[in-house]
């Protein structure tokens, strides 16, 4: 089961953010110590990723593809539930303008998600998008951004890695294939939040 390990990655994630809000006292107000999940919500890995966010504490961002309504006939009876329910509770609602296709809607859903995101999380099975928009393109769009990735394998019994190009500026950039990684624990964590944060131009609102 993936959510043990995401909730281990979100909880490290936000406390390593918190310590750096508390170490640094003129940037980080008391509101911007307050991590926030962007997430376009859709069913699965995406409405899973968000849940144990909000548990946690976080903020939640929400990127949509489509229109609500639109957007909601994409989902099953259980997917529908949890997108409404969540989408209640988001801190925040960006509606993106809608594409030619809802394909492609979908693939600009994931490249905005990654470009309002320090740490991308990929829930991912390591096979090639099977379509448009799929989860090895965003994970290909943030390693040839800069963009850190916690991949958590699914299905499996181990947590996987974390992929970023930073640690040794090596890897190709146009797919992320070769990027360099290093192991899911509390320490890279906390290593990579640092990394994240005395990289020049970083958004500094809060852990994404």
């Amino acid at each position: 089961m993936a959510r043990p390990w995401l909730s281990e990655v979100l909880r490290d994630l936000a406390d390593a953010a918190a310590e750096i809000a508390v170490s640094h006292p003129a940037l980080f107000g008391a509101s911007h110590a307050i991590p926030r999940f962007v997430s376009p919500l859709a069913e699965g890995a995406d409405q899973l990723g968000a849940t144990v966010a909000l548990e946690l504490g976080y903020r939640l961002h929400a990127i949509l593809p489509l229109p609500p309504e639109d957007y909601r006939t994409d989902f099953d009876s259980a997917g529908l539930a949890g997108f409404d329910a969540l989408l209640r509770r988001a801190d925040s609602i960006v509606q993106l303008t809608a594409q030619s296709g809802r394909a492609e809607s979908y693939a600009l859903a994931g490249c905005a998600t990654v470009e309002n995101s320090d740490v991308l999380i990929a829930l991912w099975d390591g096979e090639p998008a099977r379509g448009v928009g799929g989860t090895a393109e965003v994970v290909a769009h943030a390693l040839s951004n800069n963009v850190p990735v916690v991949h958590l394998t699914i299905p499996s019994d181990v947590p996987g890695c974390i992929l970023w190009n930073g640690y040794e500026g090596c890897g190709d950039p146009a797919n992320g294939d070769g990027a360099p990684s290093r192991p899911i624990d509390r320490v890279s964590l906390r290593d990579l939040v640092f990394a994240i944060f005395d990289r020049p131009g970083t958004n500094r609102d809060g852990a994404d």
